[in-house]
């Protein structure tokens, strides 16, 4: 869902974290919406943005979210 990286509004963040309770998951990881800025998390934690654009077309730099049980860790090119 795109919503999620595009600035989410609290509603839409109190949704995502109903629905992550109900299945249940710790966290929604989604890529389809670049940001060349880099991987960045929304909704405190609860949704993670991982298109980074690294296709020829968007220039992007190489960036992977790495989880070891509950520790997010974005991994980037130094």
């Amino acid at each position: 869902m795109r919503r999620y990286c595009l600035e989410p509004k609290p509603a839409e963040c109190d949704v995502l974290r109903e629905t992550l309770a109900a299945v249940p998951a710790k966290r929604l990881v989604v890529g389809h919406t670049v940001h060349k800025e880099g991987v960045f998390s929304a909704c405190d934690g609860a949704v993670w943005c991982i298109d980074v654009g690294m296709a020829a077309y968007y220039g992007g730099h190489p960036e992977a979210l790495e989880i070891v049980g509950d520790k997010v860790t974005v991994l980037r090119e130094p």
